[in-house]
């Protein structure tokens, strides 16, 4: 018995001594090289393509079944250029042998060093990744495969480690004429399994930046089976954007579609903008906007369309909710929802900056209107709601701003809010049709609070009161000049229960008593009140027609009429009234006599009294030199009754006493100008223009 057990067991130690030594020296005896063209000829078949490899393909059978290998190649469709779609230098795999007995697949090892693919999109949309070789009786690829791989013992295959180094992948889209490249791509696939997800690991650059990202994928086997593939993944952008991306793809052999939420972290949209370019920057008028910037969202759609729910955004201090649903991206069609909390957008825009736009705007231009083309091919339709919006100190609240376009119409109706206690409701046309820009504009307003409103805008307390309006106004063109001159359109707006801020009249009655309240015996601002301001206006290329501007009070009823010039920049009013009056300035402590007459620039404005011999310093003096003896002549009465007593020559009145009440400056002074003297008399006289009660005492 023993002696059989010994024989035996000799035999079978000869018997894989010999098995070994046969798997050992079979590469050496097998001519792999003579199976090339082969192997060659039923790639191209199955592809419809040009296959090669190099001529060291080499295999081993111990310890590893091994391939390795260099140069293969896959070459392009017909109707593509002459150059290959898929180049590998290396190719490297190790596969166990015991496995294979069991019908299952362990590879130690999978190495691609080299790789490059070159996919490239025709005008028609076919592109050179379509492989027609595979299609059966219509079945889609994915079709092919999932049947190759039911049932099979593929499905049993497991690789501890899959590496792709030195790739290189160029993306070329002649439909749309833009192309993208990535370089330096390095791939990590670990503990690959085709019925349980797996570890994948990416980094490249993206058109000369810096991508990369990681996480798991799903089961190929379910994708192949069921169309389902499951990803979890982080994607890493400059290092300093971070998203994560967690959903499912499907694919049912007709179409595809995915869903998965995108959350993406406090970031910088300034800092991201300047590693995408360098040359570009965000100028923002505050330094401390567009600094963070959040987004999470849950994302679907399918090759034609995409859709955004659920979405939520903080940028700076303000919260954002939003959804987005776009379909077609050729021809978009675009619907939108936003709701914000609070906005300032002051510090967003710099001071200015519509002269940056339309300079950029005309340098943009040109006369075949081209660059409207683009807003011809898409349509727009959303809401966008708000509880305050801040811009330049003033607020706007309980914003409401419905859009709608298509072919180049686009309308913002209504475009309505919440204004210092009133409510505005306008409507914004857009029309581009024409290779032009058209627009319209139709306001309502109705009781405003007009003191606060100029005080946050303008720093301002010229004017109160109660506004109503109801104005209609377009213009062509889109540069800044060119719409100046061709406003055209008009309205009236009116104000009751106001006043003029900063002026006082000082008037006789019909009965020779004063009308209005001496100024000088008040300390507070002066002011001109009034029950009712209606102001009617035309508007055409840029000049704006006052017809008929009528001021009512109890006392006094005053119009104002003439016109402003937009495009220069100047103005042309007549100031009258009922009875006669003198409308005294506080800022200056000018008075003039009406008929008044208001000329020149917005930023140098004269006011002339038409009585003769009545003229009024302007905002600005030309000269910037003030005559001390004509401002002491025009502010100073003559003495009379019992002021005129004892009065003979003295000097009443010293010039800087003049530039300390006026509000001068002291190179105002000549050396040259006289006190200012009366020929008789002694007394106190009042300067009527100050502010409160001031006397010189002689």
């Amino acid at each position: 018995m023993r002696r059989y057990i010994k024989y035996g067991a000799i035999s079978i130690t000869v018997l894989l001594s010999l098995l070994t030594l046969t798997v050992i020296l079979l590469p050496l005896l097998i001519n792999v090289q003579q199976y090339i063209p082969e192997i060659e000829e039923k790639i191209s078949q199955k592809t419809g393509r040009q296959f090669s490899i190099g001529p060291d393909l080499s295999i081993s059978v111990f310890p590893w079944l091994g391939v390795s290998c260099s140069n293969l190649r896959l070459g392009n469709p017909r109707g593509f250029g002459g150059g290959d779609f898929l180049e590998i230098e290396s190719f490297e795999a190790r596969l166990k042998i015991m496995p294979l007995l069991k019908r299952q697949i362990r590879i130690s090892r999978f190495i691609i060093d080299g790789l490059e693919i070159n996919m490239e999109k025709r005008e028609n949309g076919r592109g050179n990744y379509h492989f027609d070789g595979w299609d059966r009786a219509g079945q889609d690829s994915v079709s092919v495969l999932s049947g190759g791989f039911t049932g099979s013992f593929m499905t049993q295959l497991a690789v501890p480690i899959i590496t792709v180094s030195n790739g290189h992948i160029i993306w070329n889209d002649l439909s749309r004429q833009s192309s993208h490249e990535i370089t330096d791509v390095v791939l990590k696939l670990s503990d690959v399994s085709l019925r349980d997800p797996f570890a994948v690991d990416f980094s490249g650059d993206v058109d000369g930046k810096q991508v990369s990202f990681k996480g798991s994928i799903g089961s190929p086997v379910r994708y192949f089976e069921q169309g389902v593939l499951m990803i979890d993944l982080k994607f890493m952008v400059f290092d300093n954007l971070t998203a994560f991306v967690k959903g499912r793809f499907e694919n049912s052999g007709q179409e595809y579609s995915y869903s998965f939420g995108l959350d993406i972290p406090p970031f910088s949209p300034k800092v991201v903008l300047a590693d995408v370019d360098g040359d570009v920057s965000i100028m923002t008028a505050y330094p401390q906007v567009l600094n963070t910037l959040a987004i999470n969202t849950e994302v679907k759609g399918t090759k034609d369309a995409i859709v955004f729910e659920d979405g939520v955004a903080e940028l700076d201090d303000s919260h954002l909710d939003f959804s987005c649903f776009i379909k077609g991206f050729t021809e978009p069609d675009i619907k939108f929802a936003v709701k914000v909390d609070s906005i300032d957008l002051t510090g967003y825009f710099r001071q200015g900056e519509e002269k940056y736009l339309e300079a950029g705007v005309v340098s943009r231009t040109d006369e075949t209107g081209a660059k409207y083309s683009a807003l011809h091919q898409f349509a727009v339709a959303g809401t966008i709601l708000a509880d305050e919006i801040q811009s330049h100190g003033g607020t706007f609240s309980d914003v409401m701003i419905r859009l709608k376009g298509k072919d180049g119409l686009f309308t913002a109706d209504p475009l309505s809010f919440s204004f210092y206690q009133g409510q505005i409701e306008s409507k914004i046309i857009l029309d581009i049709r024409q290779n032009r820009s058209i627009s319209s504009l139709a306001l309502k307003a109705e009781d405003v609070n007009v003191g606060p409103m100029l005080d946050d805008f303008f720093d301002s307390d010229l004017l109160k009161g109660r506004a109503r309006a109801d104005i209609k106004i377009s213009a062509f063109s889109d540069s800044l000049s060119a719409i100046k001159e061709s406003l055209k359109g008009g309205g009236v707006v009116r104000l009751h229960d106001g006043a003029l801020v900063g002026y006082s009249l000082v008037g006789v009655g019909e009965d020779g008593h004063n009308i209005i309240a001496d100024q000088r015996t008040i300390k507070t601002k002066p002011r001109i009140d009034f029950t009712e301001l209606t102001m009617p206006i035309t508007v055409k290329d840029g000049i704006v027609e006052s017809r008929q501007t009528e001021i009512k009070s109890p006392v006094i009823r005053m119009m104002v009429t003439g016109s402003t010039d937009l495009v220069n920049e100047k103005l042309d009013l007549k100031v009258t009234a009922d009875r006669k009056i003198l409308l005294m300035k506080q800022s200056s402590g000018e008075a003039y006599s009406l008929p008044l007459a208001v000329a020149g620039t917005f930023s140098d404005l004269r006011f002339v009294s038409e009585v003769k011999g009545v003229t009024g310093v302007g905002l600005k003096e030309r000269s910037g030199i003030i005559d001390v003896n004509r401002l002491v002549d025009e502010k100073l009465p003559t003495p009379v009754g019992e002021d005129l007593k004892n009065l003979v020559g003295k000097a009443l009145v010293d010039p800087a006493v003049v530039v300390q009440r006026f509000g001068l400056q002291p190179e105002s002074i000549r050396k040259t100008k006289m006190k200012k003297k009366f020929r008789q008399g002694t007394g106190k006289i009042q300067i009527a223009p100050l502010r409160e009660r001031s006397i010189l005492q002689l």
